[in-house]
């Protein structure tokens, strides 16, 4: 679902205000992910923000706390287009996630068309909800060395089309994190998650690293990742404050 453009790039966003999802779609970024996992982005708050990606053309995402199929479903019927599943490890984790996004007699989704996902009709929910959820993105994140071991058998799963390597986290499950063998480790995992991509023909995105900065995105681009997902908009947005600060011969606190 994501791969419209050649490198599509999103934004994950830990703030809670609809104007910053706009931000990101006005700046050309092609999707946003509202990041249930760390922040307190929850399904009643999530409708706002999906009303603000909708207006600003840019692709409404969910990264989820847990595989949960209630969870999900709450999001889906906010109107997001596609879930972000962190932790996978397993093939069988991501069917479970894409049952949790189906109506019976494929999975246990409630049918309700009073929701903004139904455009609060009857009439639309019946016309569109099965073309709807036929188009709905299921993006795993690999980030512990199982995963990485199964990521064959989990893209070759056809409702998948795109994998994310998380090597923040991949880092402290192989106790790498803050180390020197950070850099090597991260780029043999890479070269690897890289290479099954290509053997299933299905694109590999990635949180760029080491930093929040194009430049490194532009670093993974060539490393061969075809998916790009920065922030989250708030460490970006402290970057850009302290940065003011210092320009003007202050120190910001945050570094204090």
């Amino acid at each position: 679902m994501l791969q419209t453009v050649d490198l599509p790039i999103g934004m994950l966003t830990a703030s809670t205000d609809p104007a910053l999802v706009e931000i990101v779609g006005h700046a050309g970024f092609d999707f946003v992910v509202f990041d249930n996992e760390h922040c307190p982005i929850t399904p009643e708050l999530a409708i706002d923000m999906v009303r603000a990606a909708e207006s600003a053309g840019v692709l409404p995402l969910v990264r989820v706390v847990a595989n949960d199929p209630v969870l999900i479903s709450k999001f889906l019927d906010s109107g997001v287009r596609g879930v972000v599943v962190p932790h996978i490890e397993t093939a069988d984790q991501v069917r479970q996630s894409l049952r949790a996004m189906q109506y019976p007699p494929h999975g246990p989704r409630g049918w309700d068309p009073a929701t903004h996902a139904s455009r609060y009709s009857n009439d639309y929910h019946a016309r569109m909800s099965e073309a709807l959820t036929e188009t709905l993105a299921i993006l795993p994140i690999i980030e512990s060395p199982e995963g990485l071991d199964n990521v064959d058998e989990i893209l070759a799963i056809p409702e998948v089309d795109t994998v994310f390597f998380g090597p923040g986290d991949y880092s402290h499950h192989t106790g790498v994190a803050g180390t020197e063998a950070f850099a090597t480790s991260i780029s043999v995992a890479a070269e690897r998650i890289i290479e099954a991509g290509k053997r299933a023909g299905k694109s590999i995105g990635v949180f760029p690293y080491p930093d929040l900065t194009a430049e490194s995105g532009r670093s993974c681009a060539e490393t061969g990742f075809r998916t790009m997902l920065f922030g989250a908009d708030l460490n970006i947005l402290s970057e850009v404050y302290c940065d003011m600060a210092r320009h003007l011969d202050h120190t910001p606190r945050v570094l204090q």
